[in-house]
């Protein structure tokens, strides 16, 4: 998908309070993720089928994919990070 001039592809999240949404094609480091309305830009080389932060997670905060928890921020996760 081409978004304003970017090459863009969608990421799934589940849950209005997923924070791990889930990339449904592979992109490169610094491409863009579209979850809804919000564009993400991956800062790493994320594989189809894994899962990018939606939004900056602080350390020991719960992360949230398919609606439940899976786990705590061992260490602040940025935006677009894996």
């Amino acid at each position: 998908m081409i978004l304003a001039g970017l090459d863009c592809a969608r990421a799934c999240a589940f849950w209005p309070s997923d924070a791990a949404p889930v990339a449904t094609s592979a992109r490169r480091a610094g491409g863009v993720l579209l979850v809804e309305d919000t564009e993400i830009t991956v800062t790493a080389a994320v594989p189809a089928g894994h899962k990018v932060a939606l939004r900056e997670v602080a350390p020991g905060q719960s992360v949230r994919k398919y609606g439940q928890a899976i786990g705590r921020a061992t260490r602040a996760i940025a935006s677009g990070a894996l």
